[in-house]
């Protein structure tokens, strides 16, 4: 089962509902997250298309991005989107190889501007 902790949240692949909404455990309940949007996208030659979770919290102005397939997860404040693109690089250099992490930062930024 694909679990990702992200700050207060944590996100397991398996549980996404027929309605769209994701089941994230928090303070020991589980919270149906309906803001949550879902995308598909090829990490690197060898994987096949992976699930990219993008949620928006507008009340506390964050959004988070979570890829279960890299375990890999990032938080981050409307105030940082100005600089998205150099911060999601260079955490994404730390799971995945530099040849794949510039296009995959561009998209994943585009993806959080949307939202």
């Amino acid at each position: 089962m694909g679990r990702k902790t992200v700050g207060k949240w944590s996100v397991y692949e398996k549980n996404v509902l027929n309605n769209g909404k994701i089941l994230c455990y928090h303070n020991k309940k589980w919270k149906g997250m309906s803001n949550m949007k879902i995308r598909k996208t090829i990490m690197n030659e060898q994987s096949s298309q992976q699930n990219v979770y993008i949620y928006e919290n507008k009340k506390e102005q964050y959004i988070v991005v979570a890829i279960p397939y890299l375990e890999w997860s990032v938080q981050v404040t409307y105030d940082d989107l100005a600089n998205i693109e150099s911060r999601l690089h260079h955490s994404l250099r730390r799971v995945l190889d530099e040849q794949y992490v510039r296009s995959l930062a561009v998209k994943l930024a585009q993806w959080m501007r949307e939202m």
